[in-house]
């Protein structure tokens, strides 16, 4: 509750583009501690929740997708398209071979996710986000995903096999793996973590399972 209150604040700061302090707040810079503090709610078994912390993700500026063959990992944050002076356009010396058609445009890996989480689960639904899924593993395959977002992509792609929809789970898996191959680096500490404490749950006998039935008993008391 307190993090769905918090993507609401955050939303009505969003719409106040023209304040620049608000824009400052809500910069690329600013994202880094965000992602880190939000990680456990990607991976919550509560849609709910993952769903608020990809809102409050959302309403920060996102980094620019990166030139093909660039590498995710680096430690280096990216910066800023509307920053950059070139405004995100490769460079002319750059080979053609080599620039993305994604290069210098705002990367969306995350708003994909969370449009995922907010939108009724359908046959049409499953389609499109198949295709949206494979198009991040895509991306992920050919190092386009700046290294700022690859622990919120990897947490929320573990937070969408939890979606009860099975048309998304195997787009989503691919994707995993794609960022374990491609980025085991930042990949593979989230998804062992995340391993290891679902194994202490379940030994505990705390199924993550009780908090989805809290959450569906929720919805239809409603």
């Amino acid at each position: 509750a307190a993090t769905a209150a918090a993507a609401d604040e955050i939303d009505a700061a969003s719409a106040q583009s023209a304040s620049a302090d608000t824009r400052q707040l809500l910069s690329v810079h600013q994202l880094a501690p965000v992602i880190e503090l939000l990680l456990p709610g990607l991976l919550s078994p509560s849609q709910k929740l993952r769903a608020a912390a990809l809102q409050v993700m959302c309403c920060f500026d996102q980094p620019a997708y990166l030139g093909s063959g660039t590498p995710d990992n680096a430690t280096t944050a990216p910066t800023d398209a509307s920053s950059r002076p070139d405004h995100g356009i490769a460079s002319p010396d750059k080979p053609q071979a080599e620039r993305s058609a994604f290069e210098g445009c705002a990367c969306d890996v995350l708003s994909t996710l969370r449009d995922i989480h907010l939108r009724p689960c359908t046959v049409e639904a499953g389609r499109r986000w198949s295709v949206a899924l494979e198009r991040i593993a895509n991306h992920l395959e050919y190092g386009r995903v700046p290294g700022l977002l690859l622990p919120g992509l990897v947490a929320g792609l573990i937070g969408t096999l939890h979606i009860r929809f099975s048309p998304l789970w195997q787009p989503a898996g691919q994707a995993l793996a794609e960022a374990l191959t491609q980025t085991s680096t930042t990949a593979w500490p989230i998804i062992l973590r995340h391993i290891t404490d679902t194994q202490q749950q379940f030994l505990a006998g705390n199924s993550s399972n009780q908090a989805v039935a809290g959450e569906q008993q929720q919805q239809q008391q409603q």
